[in-house]
């Protein structure tokens, strides 16, 4: 199946974006939309590969010197948090940058172009950013005619996920969105986000629950790093040692230190139990929790497979710790896209916390990587994992159906233990 059969796009709808070669050159010729006789489309095609190749230039320079100073040459909002945040623990995992990223190169993008009669203005392009990797579906937006364009987020498409087919206007351009066309939609973007983070928390219920435990199917976890939840500098494919990832011993008592003769603790059972309240563990929300989140979303691939990983996380460790996920609402873009059927697909980032409260007695020893982003080999108390998703998610035009995500994006943001 070709990408534009995956994107669902109709052919007089379709705009492909040829990619320009990469001169060097990091200036982009500025377009004047003076908006005085009609709506004209936010950028025309022959400036997309330009813009483009500019990003690409500031990416790469940025991911190889993990300067979030660069990175701001060309990106905002919570790309540009998520990847900051993401130098700040590869320079810890790798400082020798053993691993170096790729270039960025946008190779056969699709851009989807809205006409608008005043800034700000935005558009949307999907493409594959690296040598056989998922396609990118990026939001770039610009205040004025001479400001610069600047990615705001950037979700990978699921595989074998149905991508809605966008609708078109009179002239063959894409529907543009803002905050105050959804109201005839079921649910707002930030309703939404926060009802999703509520799902993922266990408090509102997904169309199936997790198993709770380990899988051998492939996720959505970027494919720089391995399914499963993995070490940071991780590059294999596939389930990694454990669920937790970067825990190379769980559930291990410690041994006693002192005489011989003294009578170890009972390890039969943590001396706190595990908490239930966690997104892995399959439970029932009140009728007050449902009443609000509505008909709740639907048991995509990308949730499904963020609650199995948080269950299968606390399985590993089993009495060793507590393990409790939360998730919240990082960030809300404002532009969307009209879909054909009258639904939208919007834009928003979550934060996810995993904290393992270590049982009394037991000890994670870390596999060498995660040590030293900790900084050291075994924690006794508590380890904390931060993480953030950025996600491109299908509103049905009616209450009857349930949104669903149809591109996420999965990085480990933060690390820290005692």
């Amino acid at each position: 199946m070709s990408r534009r059969q995956v994107l669902g796009i109709q052919p007089v709808g379709l705009f492909v974006a040829a990619m320009l070669a990469l001169t060097g050159c990091s200036l982009v010729p500025v377009e004047e939309n003076t908006f005085e006789s009609a709506l004209l489309p936010a950028i025309s095609q022959d400036n997309v590969g330009s813009v483009l190749a500019r990003v690409d230039e500031a990416m790469t320079a940025a991911n190889t010197a993990r300067d979030p100073a660069l990175l701001a040459v060309v990106a905002a909002g919570a790309l540009l948090e998520i990847d900051s945040a993401r130098y700040a623990v590869d320079t810890l995992s790798d400082p020798e940058d053993a691993s170096p990223a790729p270039p960025m190169s946008h190779t056969d993008p699709t851009a989807f172009i809205p006409r608008f009669a005043d800034y700000p203005q935005w558009f949307v392009v999907a493409a594959a950013t690296q040598e056989g990797g998922p396609l990118r579906l990026e939001v770039l937006a610009r205040e004025s005619a001479a400001a610069t364009w600047l990615v705001s987020i950037a979700p990978e498409l699921l595989p074998e996920v149905e991508f809605p087919v966008l609708a078109l206007d009179e002239a063959g351009y894409v529907v543009p969105l803002g905050p105050a066309d959804l109201g005839d939609l079921p649910v707002d973007t930030q309703t939404l986000a926060e009802q999703h983070a509520a799902a993922l928390r266990g408090e509102a219920p997904l169309d199936s629950e997790p198993t709770g435990e380990p899988t051998d199917e492939p996720t959505d976890e970027p494919t720089d790093e391995p399914t499963g939840e993995p070490s940071p500098t991780s590059t294999e494919s596939g389930p990694s040692a454990t669920p937790a990832g970067f825990i190379s011993a769980v559930a291990t008592p410690r041994a006693a230190t002192t005489a011989a003769t003294e009578t170890p603790a009972d390890t039969s059972a943590p001396a706190t139990p595990p908490s239930t309240d966690t997104p892995g563990a399959a439970s029932t929300p009140d009728a007050a929790a449902v009443a609000a989140m509505g008909a709740g979303l639907a048991a995509d691939p990308w949730s499904t497979a963020r609650r199995d990983a948080d269950a299968a996380a606390s399985t590993a460790v089993g009495a060793a710790a507590s393990v409790t996920s939360t998730y919240d609402v990082q960030g809300v873009v404002d532009q969307a896209l009209r879909t054909e059927d009258g639904g939208a697909l919007v834009f928003y980032a979550l934060g996810g916390t995993r904290t393992y409260a270590v049982t009394p007695t037991y000890y994670l020893q870390l596999d060498a990587t995660t040590a030293a982003i900790v900084g050291k080999p075994e924690v006794t108390a508590e380890l904390t994992e931060q993480w953030a998703a950025q996600l491109a998610v299908y509103i049905p035009p009616d209450a009857d159906g349930a949104p669903r995500v149809v591109g996420g994006r999965w990085d480990r943001v933060g690390l820290s233990g005692s």
